[in-house]
């Protein structure tokens, strides 16, 4: 029997390789069909496991690859598409999502992300991110801003990355201030009135119930 990773491990990789995902354990979902929303062959896209808003879903890689600027070179022309693929499935079930990414390849983590595999946030919502991300160094406007990411712009070490509903993108590479760790939930809670922003506590708790449910 798989036993229930740490908090601090990867619970993406828990998610795709155990015969038991937290997800399963936490009985999120009823089907195989809700819990994978959509897949290719490096790529897939599910259900955020503590979502801020409805429809909160995260495209992330298969395997374990740090972010998306550290994709291999030959997995661009697919994540074109399943990022086009996901954004289209959100914007049916739920609203046009926004897309961001805390992204890192070092050891010394700046970016404030919280796992360090590959997961972009598709959330359907309009927040003004790109002025969020100005308070912390100097942004620069890229159009198809994902897609550079993950080619010319490869193996960038961190970053934010942000997409808004209309195609515009930005990029800070640069930080001037230390970043929160989980920055971008915490103010789009914040910008939503929102009771919680860190899906850690929410999954612990959750998880606690289930392993005193004896699930």
């Amino acid at each position: 029997m798989d036993s229930y990773p740490r908090i601090d491990a990867c619970l993406l990789c828990d998610e795709m390789i155990s015969s038991r995902p937290l997800s399963r354990r936490l009985g999120l979902y009823r089907s195989e069909a809700e819990r994978m929303l959509l897949q290719s062959r490096h790529f897939v896209l599910v259900p955020d496991i503590s979502p801020l808003l409805p429809g909160h879903s995260l495209l992330m890689t298969k395997e374990h690859v740090s972010s998306f600027s550290q994709l291999p070179r030959t997995w661009t022309g697919e994540f074109a598409k399943i990022r086009l693929e996901a954004v289209s499935h959100i914007a049916r079930t739920a609203g046009s999502p926004l897309l961001f990414e805390h992204g890192s390849a070092g050891t010394l983590v700046r970016s404030g992300v919280c796992i360090q595999h590959a997961h972009i946030h598709l959330i359907p919502s309009r927040a003004p991110v790109n002025q969020w991300m100005e308070e912390l160094g100097e942004v620069k406007e890229i159009d198809c801003v994902f897609q550079q990411l993950v080619s010319s712009l490869a193996k960038t070490p961190d970053y934010l990355c942000y997409e808004d509903q209309d195609g515009h993108g930005y990029l800070l590479q640069s930080f001037d201030v230390e970043v929160p760790c989980q920055f971008i939930r915490r103010r789009l809670a914040r910008y939503f009135s929102l009771p919680s922003w860190n899906w850690k506590a929410v999954f612990s708790r959750d998880l606690q119930v289930v392993v005193e449910g004896g699930r």
